[in-house]
């Protein structure tokens, strides 16, 4: 396949070379295997490999990467022509729609291939060439040039040139379509999900591609509190993205406040608790309940007992149940949720926070304006859209508030007291409370609201002068909640947030250490169209994007150690789990004291971890972080351990496995352990965890020990507690 030529007496060779792409990069490859699934669907008889079926000279891997018809001998890379001229030279060659092709000279003395003249991705098929500027005198030195193919991502959405060309999207645009603000690796990944298939480039239709039961499996480790056999076949047999339709577009809405009850328990302070995990383990809404659990990640709130709002199980549920009913909505309506919420006032005291008066040395509290610009939306530090921080001119960071943007905040959010006082609408800023009147909305009274102008981020002054002529009328001043909705505008606006709290999400879901593409492509789904934040977007964007799709990923960029809640809902719902007495009550005292979570006791406002928290040794020589190991001390090892022991073989108070499917394997290990390595490990047991245990249920013993020894060593093993 080489062509050569003969200018002015010196030979040299045109030699024709594909190029290849990285594990992590711009392709839709669910399998891991290098080619795209557009090309393996257009040929499904033939596989990536070194075969010639059709006998024209180029194999099947080098077909795919040149997009050419592995199965007609005619078509191929090929040199279709050589011209010379005293300025240099033409190459012309039949071309490929999408491909990105250089001419490349070798370089004798570096002993490297240098790139001299490049074609970027054409938009149609047919001939193609390129004007070599060098001079025939300047290419007979080199004595050898090549033409290279290769793949490129151009407007880095996940999808490649030649897929865009194939499906008809536009590789300068992530969202060549403006449907439902999904990008063009999302879009494409529903469409060949799509029943019936889809039609590509000429007309050709390429059958329907879904999930295998290990790429449905993995999906759900990442969307739910972990995969059953029910949500499996459901997965396999509509798609990813179905899925995640029926989850958003569902009108049920599976709130604690009621479900709480179906336990049939007294009311306690623990009936909150009990609810969620009846929830977890009965309920099919289970991207709404995992999406909700992230966010009270983010903006979080203690339910620790010993006061009014960790003894009262409705005011926890209240609460919690707006971050239910808000999952798939706005982020700013979260945030006001959360401004408003009477359990965020008293966590973060901003409930019955008054305005100053210096002469008793009063100032307004700082607390929920603090945590609410450094944990909820801005962050500490100015940032880039892909997450990276900005640096100043002497490569400093630059912080994105400072101490006396807190204090002029905190005055925005002066005037909360309770909606109600003794169960009626409040009607003053004071009043006498009792528990109940913790469930509606916080109100703001003007008469408790520091006056006065506010500077707050972004150069935004809070003035009751809007119209800046120096003359405050009346029908300029702003109320207290004006003012309060002016602060939350802004900040949620600010150009850090979307950075900011997608890469927190994407740290609850899918990877500790997002690479940069990642984060601006979730960063592009929430800023898209005139609706910024809307979650929805946000969390399909997450779950579907190459980075995380693409199966046998390794490298810094590449999942998370998975936090010990998620792991223990994990094992306990991936075996039918069932209760004597119809009632799922955890030992929460427990749990807390041996693998150290349950959702919304954390020991701060930091959460269980901190998201940049970067483990002692290579991690954080490399700069990468883990935040979940923060919580992975010496002690909280050896617990867990036990803890896992204890729940794969008696259960947990009450809530036990189904072990009789497995036993019923037991006596085939290979078996045994191919259906563990889907429940439990998502496909994805390395040889070495594999052989580990197969040696360990080797041997005469009872068949329940083969398969309890199976289940304790997989719980212990990397394979189960780091995802990819």
């Amino acid at each position: 396949m080489n062509s050569k030529v003969r200018i002015k007496e010196a030979l040299f060779f045109l030699g024709i070379v594909t190029g290849s792409m990285t594990k992590v990069s711009a392709m839709l490859d669910l399998d891991g295997d290098n080619a795209s699934e557009l090309w393996q669907l257009s040929y499904p008889e033939i596989g990536n490999d070194l075969d010639d079926p059709d006998g024209d000279g180029v194999n099947n891997l080098n077909e795919q990467i040149a997009g050419t018809n592995p199965l007609d001998a005619n078509d191929y890379l090929k040199i279709e022509n050589i011209t010379t001229a005293p300025a240099g030279v033409f190459v012309n060659w039949s071309g490929v729609g999408g491909k990105y092709y250089r001419i490349e000279k070798f370089n004798v003395t570096t002993h490297v291939w240098e790139s001299i003249a490049e074609m970027p991705p054409s938009v149609s098929s047919g001939p193609h060439f390129i004007e070599i500027t060098h001079s025939p005198d300047d290419l007979a030195q080199g004595n050898i040039i090549r033409l290279n193919v290769t793949d490129i991502d151009q407007d880095g959405d996940g999808l490649n040139a030649w897929e865009e060309y194939q499906l008809g999207y536009n590789d300068q645009l992530q969202f060549t379509s403006t449907v439902a603000g999904r990008n063009d690796y999302a879009l494409a990944l529903r469409r060949i999900e799509q029943e019936g298939g889809a039609v590509i480039r000429g007309g050709q239709e390429i059958p329907r591609r879904l999930p295998t039961r290990k790429e449905a499996a993995r999906f759900l480790v990442q969307s739910t509190f972990g995969p059953t056999e029910e949500l499996i076949n459901e997965v396999t047999s509509i798609g990813m993205g179905a899925w995640i339709d029926r989850q958003i577009y569902s009108e049920a809405i599976s709130e604690t406040k009621s479900i709480m009850f179906q336990n049939h328990r007294s009311f306690t302070a623990q009936l909150w608790r009990e609810g969620l995990w009846r929830t977890i383990f009965t309920r099919n809404d289970q991207l709404r309940q995992r999406t909700a659990y992230a966010l009270s990640q983010i903006v979080v709130a203690g339910f620790q007992g010993g006061n009014v709002v960790g003894d009262n199980s409705i005011t926890q549920a209240t609460h919690y149940d707006k971050l239910l009913s808000r999952a798939f909505g706005n982020y700013r309506d979260v945030i006001n949720d959360m401004t408003y919420s009477p359990v965020m006032g008293f966590y973060l005291s901003h409930l019955k926070n008054r305005k100053s008066d210096p002469s008793i040395a009063r100032f307004p509290d700082e607390n929920f304006a603090r945590e609410l610009m450094q944990l909820f939306t801005i962050g500490l530090w100015e940032l880039n859209e892909d997450g990276s921080r900005k640096v100043d001119l002497e490569g400093a960071d630059i912080p994105s508030y400072d101490n006396e943007t807190i204090t002029e905040l905190a005055k925005v959010f002066t005037g909360f007291t309770h909606g109600t006082h003794l169960g009626l609408p409040a009607t003053g800023f004071f009043g006498a409370t009792r528990g109940t009147d913790y469930y509606p909305p916080m109100k703001i009274f003007d008469e408790e609201h520091e006056p006065g102008e506010k500077k707050i981020v972004s150069g935004v002054i809070i003035s009751e002068d809007t119209n800046g002529d120096g003359i405050v009328d009346e029908n300029e001043q702003l109320s207290a909640r004006d003012e309060v909705e002016l602060a939350l505008d802004t900040l949620v606006d600010h150009p850090n947030t979307a950075p900011f709290i997608s890469k927190l999400l994407i740290q609850r879901f899918t990877s500790s250490n997002p690479s940069p593409e990642y984060v601006t492509r979730v960063v592009g789904a929430w800023n898209f169209g005139t609706q910024r934040g809307a979650l929805h977007r946000v969390i399909e964007a997450i779950l579907l994007d190459p980075e995380v799709r693409t199966a046998g990923v390794s490298g810094d960029q590449s999942g998370k150690v998975r936090e010990p809640f998620i792991r223990t809902t994990h094992v306990l719902r991936a075996f039918n789990p069932t209760t004597a007495n119809d009632q799922y009550v955890p030992l929460v005292g427990r749990m807390l004291e041996e693998i150290g979570q349950f959702p919304s006791l954390p020991p701060s406002v930091f959460n269980f971890y901190l998201p940049d928290y970067q483990p002692a040794g290579e991690m954080r020589l490399r700069k990468l972080t883990s935040p979940e190991l923060q919580i992975a001390t010496t002690s909280k090892l050896l617990t867990s351990d036990n803890f896992f022991r204890e729940i794969t073989e008696s259960g947990f108070f009450g809530l036990k496995i189904d072990k009789s499917p497995l036993i019923e394997l037991a006596d085939d290990p290979d078996a045994l352990l191919d259906e563990l390595d889907l429940k439990l490990t998502w496909g994805e047991m390395s040889d070495q965890t594999r052989e580990t245990i197969k040696t360990a249920i080797t041997g005469s013993m009872p068949p329940q020990t083969r398969v309890l020894r199976a289940l304790h060593l997989i719980c212990s093993s990397p394979d189960f507690t780091v995802i990819r």
